[in-house]
């Protein structure tokens, strides 16, 4: 069920090839998990740093009983004991913040550019403001 869902989650990525400051970097992310996204120099760390962000976003879901949505027909089953099992065993890569029924992947600000930054703050709702009174 984790395995389907992750599979059909990352075939929904959307990429982008983002220059800033002479860098270029590889961005993905998933429209139907908003403020989940991978970014990296190279594709295949994108793509990996992509898939970690999708199990952190399924496991902080579950632990806070925001609802997973379905995608290509897939769903989580918050019961099971393939679920119990992975919540057990998860250890997060990245920082993640919920609020009510929310969720923002906090990014890392040395390894992604500026404006990906205002952007992943902006698609989360936060104001300018807001973010730099906790940076």
């Amino acid at each position: 069920m984790l395995t389907a869902y992750i599979k059909a989650a990352m075939k929904r990525a959307k990429y982008e090839w983002i220059e800033e400051d002479d860098l270029f970097y590889h961005y993905a992310e998933i429209l139907e998990l908003p403020g989940t996204y991978g970014c990296a120099s190279k594709r295949a760390k994108c793509e990996d740093d992509l898939r970690a962000a999708i199990i952190d976003r399924i496991a902080i879901s579950l632990e806070e009983g925001i609802a997973i949505p379905e995608i290509d027909g897939q769903l989580i089953e918050a019961s099971s004991n393939e679920v119990d099992r992975f919540l057990r065993e998860h250890v997060y890569v990245h920082s993640m913040m919920t609020r009510k029924d929310r969720i923002i992947q906090l990014p890392n600000l040395e390894e992604i550019p500026g404006a990906l930054v205002e952007r992943i703050v902006k698609a989360a709702g936060i104001t300018e403001e807001k973010w730099e009174s906790v940076k």
